[in-house]
């Protein structure tokens, strides 16, 4: 009964994990399709943890326009993970 029991707790996480790779794919490649611009910001922001205001001044353009190009980039990660 034990090894049935951990039998299928391994194979629950091999699944588990192939999941969390599969998504992390699709994730990269629907990053990858993101314009240039929104990529970076997103990039910056999310990997570099800069804040909206470093990443304007970096990119010489407004935070209203870093937090815009983020709305609209996580609404399409959203919209194509589904």
């Amino acid at each position: 009964l034990k090894d049935k029991y951990w039998e299928r707790i391994q194979e629950n996480r091999n699944e588990e994990e192939y999941d969390k790779e599969e998504s992390l794919n699709k994730l990269e490649k629907i990053v990858q399709l993101l314009s240039p611009k929104r990529r970076k910001i997103l990039e910056m922001n999310y990997y570099e943890q800069k804040s909206y205001i470093e990443i304007a001044e970096a990119l010489r353009i407004s935070k209203n326009t870093v937090k815009n190009q983020l709305v609209k980039a996580k609404f399409i990660i959203r919209r194509e993970m589904e």
